[in-house]
């Protein structure tokens, strides 16, 4: 029979729990020992177990292609929900009565001042304004939508604004930037946006001299074609979220693993994160499914979604990876050292995940439709990451574990200082032994509770932090701020 694992006392220095062996002969792993099949160390109801788990996980990836592309179908597009009695509201609601047919949303151009232009209050930029106020209603392009182009130096509908409230409204407190707001008041019968963002876009590369333009507004936003600091640019509005993402992680994913590389030894153990990311984001996108019929989910929110699964395996497998290399090298064999990651390590990472998807599913609080379906596809998300994690990592190991290890690029003696004692030396010669005892035997005490009673420990946490949760289903500063962002 092969020894058990005898559980020691938790000793303070280490703040955590020490495994010990049975001093009696056992067969450990040699580095760069290749074992076809079975580990003899591994117990056969275990590796059978890891099997099944391996099988499940190859056919949610071979389901893959399908459950992600349903996923995607199902999202939508889901606008700011303006809270009831807001000043947007009714504003809106004005300019409904007045303007029943129109596009909805304003055309905004700024016109700012670069380094060495005082400001925007002078007669080139007045000049500008009329200009393009002109232009507005002879071109073909935009003259059929009957805009109206209100600016600081503009009339509106034959009326001169007054000069103290244009300028609150419409030049910045600086004096460095004004806008000019382009509200179509008619909606023609064929809508032609490419043609009138083309007309906006013109103005881009003529903007005035000591100045440069921002246009926005909806022609831009659905068409892609904007323009900042003069230049012009064309991008895809709807994919656009999944691009940057893209190549923000595509940028940041080697330097982590090469973080972890270094933590881990042995590279081959590289893999098993990248095959827990791309299983977690399957069984993600599995949990959404039966919800995204009755909870709208926003296209961004499938993109804070594998961005969200990325950090989090990634941050769980080096939990799992790290203690495996460690208990690797202290001559555990694979099935002792899977226990001890099972028992200790993965369930570290449990707490963990529920504790952040918690936070994500709180969010279901907020007022705003978009962030109700993000959290809740955020949560999942932890949901999928922690799960994938400490059930199919350990069955990894447990299969192939062997063939994961053996040549490591990292010098035997990476890792192997602990600071404890040199900490616990400096702390000794500034600060007392009473105190350090005192403080030490807090904390232990802090973290038994914790491990005996986690469920108390989550319960606690939300007990402190109800006072600013309650106030959650209150909070509705996106919507007035985003509701007229176009």
């Amino acid at each position: 029979p092969l020894p058990p694992v005898l559980f020691a006392p938790l000793d303070g220095s280490k703040m955590r729990p020490s495994f010990a062996r049975e001093q009696e002969p056992v067969r450990p792993l040699q580095d760069g020992a290749r074992v076809c099949g079975r580990d003899p160390s591994v117990r056969p109801a275990a590796w059978w177990e890891a099997v099944v788990v391996l099988i499940v996980a190859a056919a949610v990836l071979f389901f893959e292609k399908d459950i992600v592309g349903t996923m995607m179908r199902k999202t939508s597009r889901i606008g700011w929900q303006t809270p009831k009695g807001s000043l947007s509201l009714e504003s809106a609601h004005h300019v409904e009565e007045a303007f029943p047919r129109r596009l909805r949303e304003p055309i905004v151009m700024a016109i700012e001042a670069k380094l060495g232009t005082p400001s925007v209050l002078t007669d080139l930029v007045a000049q500008y304004s009329r200009n393009v106020s002109d232009q507005v209603a002879r071109d073909s392009r935009v003259s059929e939508y009957k805009p109206v182009v209100i600016g600081y130096y503009l009339d509106a509908f034959g009326h001169q604004l007054p000069k103290e409230a244009a300028k609150s409204e419409l030049v910045s407190s600086d004096e460095r930037m004004t806008i000019l707001v382009i509200q179509p008041t008619r909606m023609p019968k064929r809508v032609d946006l490419r043609a009138a963002n083309e007309f906006l876009q013109e103005f881009c590369t003529a903007p005035p001299p000591g100045y440069e333009l921002h246009i926005t507004g909806m022609p831009a936003l659905m068409t892609g074609n904007g323009c900042s600091s003069g230049i012009h640019a064309t991008v895809n509005p709807r994919d656009m979220s999944f691009e940057c993402l893209f190549y923000a992680e595509l940028c940041t994913t080697p330097i982590a693993l090469l973080i972890m590389g270094l933590l881990v030894r042995y590279y081959r153990l590289l893999i098993v994160p990248l095959a827990v990311v791309a299983i977690a984001f399957t069984i993600s996108a599995a949990f959404m499914l039966p919800w995204m019929d009755s909870v709208a989910v926003p296209s961004d929110g499938i993109a804070a979604m594998g961005s969200v699964i990325l950090a989090l395996s990634l941050d769980y497998s080096l939990f799992l990876l790290s203690r495996f290399s460690e208990n690797h090298l202290e001559r555990f064999t694979l099935q002792q050292n899977i226990d001890i990651i099972k028992q200790c390590t993965c369930r570290t990472v449990a707490v963990s995940g529920v504790l952040v998807a918690i936070a994500f599913f709180g969010g279901v609080l907020l007022p705003e439709k978009n962030l109700q379906g993000t959290c809740i596809c955020l949560g999942f998300a932890t949901l999928a990451s922690v799960g994938t994690n400490i059930v199919l990592t350990p069955a990894i190991l447990l299969v192939a574990g062997k063939q994961f290890t053996g040549w490591s690029f990292v010098p035997t003696w990476w890792g192997d200082y602990e600071l404890n004692g040199y900490v616990d030396n400096e702390d000794a010669q500034e600060v007392g032994e009473l105190h350090r005892t005192t403080d030490s035997k807090t904390w232990l005490a802090v973290m038994r509770v914790v491990e005996r009673s986690p469920l108390t420990a989550l319960a606690a946490a939300m007990v402190a932090m109800w006072p600013i949760l309650s106030f959650a289903p209150h909070l509705n500063v996106t919507g007035d701020r985003f509701a007229l962002m176009p």
